[in-house]
């Protein structure tokens, strides 16, 4: 929350531009009441529960996010949870070299986990998968959809150019969306009653492996060291349809 704030300052010895509110029309930078109507703002729960941004707000925050992320020459990386990262019964499964698939990730990408699960849960699943290897930058939950049932790059506060998401769902995001999805089979470990399979079972699914793979090609082709110009104006969703 203190960083995002901090981006939308127009400092001290300027006027607040106020893009961002909390309830009753409070400005969440400068704290004044705004007494004019406000321009039109989307609400952000998972930054905090009642924080809205504006339009300029969102377009300030991205850029923002390309500059950092190009700096550190990473991409953003999207990734759902239920079936893509683990499998959940009456407990949770990791998926076969998750831990991993995420340290290696960690190194080329800024990663957020977007889940249509509950925030509780969301939140839970990703301290077990952290192990205080990484940290997910954004834990965005059921609350943060344009509509009911739809995922939406408008809430990661990042460009669609430099973002790739990680589903077993593709149809589950927003159309606009939908070429950045690298599709990874549907990861199922537990019954469809929620009891584990047996003892001796060999649990052989590998797919982390072949999306991996892909992301790896990606980002090196979108950092190639041979040709740094233009980075900038790159596009992963380019990238991902000659893959």
């Amino acid at each position: 929350m203190k960083e995002i704030l901090a981006a939308l300052s127009n400092g001290e010895d300027e006027a607040c531009l106020h893009l961002a509110f909390l309830k009753n029309n409070r400005c969440a930078v400068c704290k004044k009441s705004v007494d004019y109507n406000i321009p039109a703002t989307f609400l952000f729960r998972y930054i905090s529960p009642d924080l809205y941004l504006t339009v300029d707000a969102i377009r300030r925050l991205r850029d923002l996010d390309l500059d950092k992320l190009l700096l550190r020459k990473k991409l953003r990386l999207v990734l759902d949870l239920d079936n893509t990262l683990v499998h959940g019964g009456f407990s949770v499964k990791l998926r076969p070299g998750v831990l991993d698939f995420l340290k290696k990730a960690t190194e080329l990408f800024d990663l957020t986990m977007y889940t249509m699960s509950k925030d509780n849960y969301a939140k839970e699943i990703a301290k077990i998968l952290e192990s205080g290897l990484f940290r997910f930058s954004r834990v965005i939950a059921q609350a943060e959809f344009t509509k009911k049932g739809t995922k939406s790059l408008e809430f990661v506060l990042s460009h669609q150019q430099v973002t790739l998401i990680v589903d077993d769902l593709a149809d589950n995001w927003a159309t606009a969306d939908q070429r950045n999805v690298i599709k990874i089979k549907r990861y199922e470990f537990f019954k469809d009653d929620g009891e584990a399979p047996p003892s001796n079972y060999h649990d052989d699914d590998q797919d982390l492996d072949r999306v991996w793979s892909i992301l790896k090609n990606v980002h090196t082709r979108f950092f190639d060291q041979n040709n740094q110009n233009n980075v900038a104006r790159r596009d992963v969703r380019q990238l991902l349809r000659i893959n």
